[in-house]
């Protein structure tokens, strides 16, 4: 495909045609285009002035700040690769990215600097690091002493400008190698699937260590707003989508779920007339979920949009669009630009409604993985990114999520998805969220248990949750075991953390 831009020559297109349009808001402060432009081209010319060139690692530890859109774009102008490092993760683990990426250069809030100090002392000398809010004024005196003008140094489509980790709950982090070109036909897919234009208001949920270009790659591309927001509580979203005339609105479902709670409360406080679409990945939404998250916001004409994407795939590759309506339950048809298909342990397609791996191909998909060479002969053959996650397909081509295929369970000899069991479970009026986990019976062996959440004012017993599920499920399906837990633990995403649920359970604690 030939029919491509730079990012360079999008965002330098928007500065001239549109200067003084805000491009970011935030409540650090907004950013226009002729200023975004401007900043980047800064922070470009510093790093070459440093003697930086295409290829070098470029780290950054902040929170969502209009720093970090400006550093982002500054990477994919000149080619250098963005390597955003997670301030969360346990200092062994930092060493780790570290050693396996070794970023010539750190960008870092001070509160995230001293934290990991020990570490990042270590590896960046005070010329290979820019502190972005201490009291010296570090950032400022950068920008001062470098030039706005275009830099010498631009990256063509096919460079890597960023390093995008899979998420560290999961196991080791492994890093997709991403070029410019592939974040421009992610980008470009997902705005052309979802009808989004230059006067569409984004606002994204991911943080700036998982998936951070979901922040600004489709405003930029579209010459629209991005709102930068750090607080995940959902008075505070609500708030902000509210405040800000936010109109497309991407978070896990899980997050959305928390503000259909918070507008049955108080929804007067809150103006959602102008919200077009709600896009939930991250996590699977199922079928009750959906249902509840779609019945709320139709009061305000907006749509309730399941997608499923991957680190490989840049973001989304299928997604539930309204037209063709996708049936309750299904992540939808893949998103322009991209193919699907699901193929059993052979690689041989499977049939209409047959559970199989999903595999995805097109040019926003990654073509590897950065000094992985095992994980690269294992997920990618044949020009198909083989996902590892389990799907089915039915006759009219729309896609369902099964399971991880590691995930399932195998319950007296028989194969068994807990999704399954948690599509049930959220179908019951008085669960408020709830999980399926494979727990060990000293008779049985593996066995599925039901962690649950009640809606509040509202009391089941273990007996009314298997009565329920027997009548949706086989019998070895029904959960064994079943407890009820205040809330389920979560990541900073929203999603439902699965490695410290699973840590939890077998320690015999609850929450």
């Amino acid at each position: 495909m030939k029919d491509i831009q730079s990012w360079s020559e999008i965002l330098y297109n928007h500065a001239r045609n549109r200067p003084d349009q805000i491009a970011v808001y935030s409540s650090y402060y907004n950013l226009t285009y002729r200023e975004l432009s401007q900043n980047a081209n800064q922070v470009s010319n510093y790093l070459i002035s440093k003697g930086l060139k295409k290829g070098d690692r470029i780290g950054i530890l902040c929170d969502k700040t209009p720093e970090f859109v400006i550093i982002s774009l500054a990477c994919s102008i000149s080619g250098f690769i963005l390597t955003p490092l997670n301030y969360r993760i346990p200092h062994q683990e930092m060493e780790f990215v570290l050693q396996l990426t070794h970023p010539t250069f750190l960008f870092g809030q001070d509160e995230h600097w001293k934290a990991y100090l020990d570490i990042l002392d270590k590896w960046f000398t005070s010329e290979q690091r820019v502190i972005l809010d201490d009291s010296g004024n570090q950032w400022t005196e950068m920008l001062s002493q470098s030039s706005m003008g275009t830099p010498h140094l631009l990256a063509e489509p096919e460079d890597p400008v960023y390093l995008n980790f899979t998420s560290g709950t999961t196991g080791t982090p492994k890093a997709a190698l991403t070029t410019g070109s592939v974040l421009y036909w992610n980008t470009r897919g997902s705005v052309e699937t979802l009808e989004m234009d230059s006067e569409d208001i984004l606002m994204s949920l991911f943080p700036v260590y998982g998936h951070p270009h979901e922040l600004w790659c489709r405003p930029v591309y579209l010459g629209g707003a991005m709102v930068l927001l750090n607080q995940t509580s959902p008075r505070s979203v609500a708030k902000a989508l509210s405040d800000y005339k936010v109109t497309v609105f991407m978070a896990v479902p899980s997050l959305m779920n928390m503000l259909v709670t918070l507008l049955e409360e108080d929804g007067d406080d809150f103006d959602f007339s102008h919200l077009r679409i709600l896009e939930a990945g991250g996590m699977h939404s199922t079928e009750g979920l959906t249902r509840r998250i779609k019945d709320k916001f139709t009061i305000f004409n907006s749509q309730y949009v399941p997608v499923w994407g991957s680190t490989e795939t840049a973001g989304i590759a299928l997604c539930s669009k309204t037209e063709p309506p996708s049936p309750l339950g299904s992540v939808g048809l893949p998103v322009k630009y991209y193919e699907a298909k699901v193929v059993d342990e052979k690689g041989i397609n499977c049939s209409p409604d047959e559970i199989g791996e999903l595999a995805v191909r097109g040019p926003g998909v990654i073509s590897s993985y950065f000094q992985n060479e095992e994980e690269n002969n294992h997920s990618f053959k044949e020009g198909w990114y083989h996902t590892g996650d389990l799907f089915k397909k039915d006759e009219n081509g729309f896609f369902y999520f099964v399971y991880r295929r590691q995930g399932m369970m195998k319950v007296a000899g028989l194969k068994v998805s807990p999704q399954e069991i948690d599509n049930v479970l959220s179908l019951h009026p008085d669960i408020l969220e709830a999980i399926c986990v494979p727990a060990y019976d000293p008779l049985r062996g593996e066995i599925p248990k039901a962690l649950i959440v009640c809606k509040e004012g509202k009391n089941l017993s273990q007996q009314d949750i298997k009565k329920f599920c027997r009548s949706y499920l086989a019998e070895y399906k029904i959960p064994r075991q079943v407890e009820f837990w205040d809330s389920l633990p979560k990541t900073p995403t929203g999603k439902l953390d699965i490695r410290k649920i699973k840590e939890m359970v077998q320690a015999g604690l609850n929450s």
